[in-house]
């Protein structure tokens, strides 16, 4: 058992179908086949409290060409304490449009968000450490 463990984590992944809605004015974007990339970091201390958390940036593919032209931003905030193999915990995640290329394209975005979320996970591992 450790005391103090940190973990970093880079993604680079790809989402296969996603759309952008605006409604003032009323457009529609179709987002599929957009890339993002996603960095997340915690800190688990005695191997039982975990709080961490991520920002993930979605691509989109413009006109033919894949390059980063960010959309969106999805911030999220987590803690967690583990017993035994139930983990409770609570997460607060931010959606926020990235403005600066949308507007080019006659998209005004308005739109934000954001959630809490409050819960418990039973997990079970058969093997290995």
């Amino acid at each position: 058992m450790s005391w103090l463990a940190f973990v970093l984590a880079f993604q680079l992944g790809w989402t296969p179908q996603g759309a952008f809605v605006s409604y003032e004015p009323p457009s529609y974007v179709d987002a599929s086949n957009q890339f993002y990339q996603m960095a997340e970091a915690k800190v688990i201390l005695f191997d039982m409290v975990e709080v961490g958390g991520s920002i993930k940036v979605q691509d989109w593919i413009c006109r033919d060409q894949v390059g980063f032209w960010p959309n969106q931003l999805d911030s999220i905030f987590f803690v967690d304490a583990m017993f035994g193999p139930v983990k409770v915990g609570w997460i607060h995640e931010c959606i926020h449009p990235v403005v600066p290329y949308q507007p080019y394209d006659g998209i005004m975005p308005s739109w934000d968000g954001a959630q809490d979320q409050i819960y418990a996970r039973v997990e079970w591992k058969w093997g290995g450490k």
